[in-house]
Parts: C-alpha cells; structure tokens; sequence
C-alpha cells in the first residue's frame, strides 16, 4: 500500500429534497503499489441544498470542500473528536484480503481525491 484516498465523486441517488440540490459520496480507499485502489467504505457524504433565487450556483473553494470531507470522514463520538476510524479501515481492508492493521494505515500518506465532475460542479 502506498496511500489512504478519499475519493469524492458526484451521487446520482435520489433524495427527498424538492429544491435544487447535488450529493456527494467520500468513499476510502487504499492504494496499492500498482496503482490500483480497493475501496473501504461508501458510507460517507453530503447533500447541499439551494435556497437562494435564480439559478442554483454550488460555486466553492477547494481548500473549503477538502476541509468538509477531511471533517466528514472522522469518526462519529463525542467523546474522541477529530479521530479518524483507522481501525475501522483496517477491519473493512481485512475483510477484502489485506493484511493492515489502524496505526500502518495512520502511517501513510493521506489524500483527497476529488473527480472531474466535482472539480466542474463546484467550479474548482
């Protein structure tokens, strides 16, 4: 393994909402020394609704929507704030044949991979 990616990409499931609005999936993944990823978990994600009059714009910052996903990708207690869920990831990349333990894969590198339908929805 060379890497731990977050890779943001658009969701095309349908919502509730009736308002214009666009969804986003953060799935992890490893990456393996041949460049290959083997993805960890789906359960990750944003819904951003447009309130405003005229045309919705989702216009925002890299940097912004990097720190949005850096955030979302933590683990959910209240008592450990700012954890991210190594072990976790380590479990679901066991489960799917590979030998990592958490604190190997809190060793290596950490990105945030964001598509090309991100980069033009956001204007980025």
């Amino acid at each position: 393994m060379t890497e731990t990616v977050a890779v943001c990409d658009v969701d095309r499931t349908p919502t509730a909402n009736v308002r214009p609005n666009v969804s986003v999936k953060i799935t992890q993944c490893v990456r393996l020394s041949d460049g290959s990823m083997i993805s960890l978990d789906m359960d990750r994600g944003f819904t951003t609704v447009w309130h405003g009059p005229g045309a919705p714009s989702w216009k925002r910052s890299a940097e912004g929507l990097i720190l949005e996903v850096l955030d979302l990708v933590q683990v959910d207690d209240a008592e450990n704030p700012g954890a991210h869920p190594w072990d976790d990831l380590a479990e679901s990349a066991r489960s799917r044949g590979i030998d990592v333990d958490g604190p190997t894969l809190r060793e290596l590198p950490y990105h945030v991979l964001l598509t090309d339908e991100v980069i033009s929805l956001f204007k980025l």
